[in-house]
């Protein structure tokens, strides 16, 4: 992945409030393909679902698939030490991140048992507080509504404008990042 691709991200990233994975970009071929992917994600925060039970329930897939947790343990109040064992937390952290499209923050280090492993930051320490967190760091500006396509497109031409270095009149749904920009 290039330095402007990069850089391009972060852009994004920093505008909309939305981690874009470096996999999810590297298939956007075209302004066009970001544009839409930034809309499907507005058009999700909007929808008329509940995003914390979406996210409960999404996390707890996670931890049954991958992790054998056992469902009925899976509750909001359920400390996360006391479901992903020590040797686990980093391949579930990093699944959190990858799945959900969300940067968390740093498992912590334990400073008291050497060999006991990372521990969950305070702020996700529960299940009711890492699915907050998922939400909060996975959540576009409320700036934007499900019907502002003209709106994020114009963001997303001068983002890439100014990244790319050329006129953002010059950016189209169809500009390719690779062969028109040189990304």
């Amino acid at each position: 992945m290039g330095l402007e691709i990069v850089e391009l991200m972060m852009h994004v990233e920093d505008r909309f409030g939305s981690s874009v994975l470096d996999a999810k970009f590297e298939q956007m071929l075209t302004v066009g393909d970001l544009h839409d992917f930034l809309m499907d994600r507005i058009r999700s925060q909007h929808a008329d679902v509940c995003l914390s039970a979406a996210m409960f329930y999404r996390i707890r897939q996670i931890l049954v698939d991958q992790f054998n947790v056992d469902r009925v343990k899976f509750r909001p109040a359920t400390s996360l030490e006391s479901l992903v064992g020590p040797e686990s937390r980093q391949q579930f952290w990093r699944t959190i991140e990858s799945t959900l499209a969300a940067k968390m923050p740093k498992l912590k280090r334990s400073k008291w048992l050497r060999f006991s492993g990372d521990m969950f930051p305070p702020e996700c320490s529960t299940v009711g507080q890492l699915v907050g967190q998922c939400i909060d760091r996975n959540k576009l500006t409320d700036e934007f509504g499900s019907n502002d396509h003209e709106a994020v497109f114009e963001t997303v031409q001068r983002l890439v404008a100014v990244v790319a270095g050329v006129d953002e009149k010059k950016i189209s749904r169809g500009t390719s990042f690779v062969h028109d920009l040189g990304f």
